[in-house]
């Protein structure tokens, strides 16, 4: 399963979570996620070839992106696509 339909699925289970997919050497974010990761840091979005939107960051950037999400108090999940899919963090943060 690609990493979209991967992340139209978990949007459905927690529809205001983040999702933070790592695929390698790169962490992706999708739709609305990709929207708020830009207002974060300013980070490219690209338009998939089915119209989602998609932006993606290097994974040694993640301590920085998930250090932003928890100081705005932005519920996250970290999932690994290469690993089974294995939830490696999942924070949430009380407002």
């Amino acid at each position: 399963m690609s990493s979209v339909n991967i992340a139209k699925n978990m949007k459905e289970i927690h529809p205001d979570w983040i999702w933070l997919f790592k695929q390698g050497a790169f962490f992706h974010v999708y739709e609305k996620d990709a929207i708020i990761i830009l207002y974060f840091f300013s980070y490219q979005i690209k338009t998939l070839d089915d119209n989602m939107q998609n932006c993606g960051f290097p994974k040694k950037s993640i301590n920085k992106v998930i250090a932003r999400l928890e100081r705005e108090k932005v519920n996250y999940i970290v999932l690994d696509v290469k690993n089974e899919n294995d939830v490696q963090e999942k924070i949430t943060m009380e407002i």
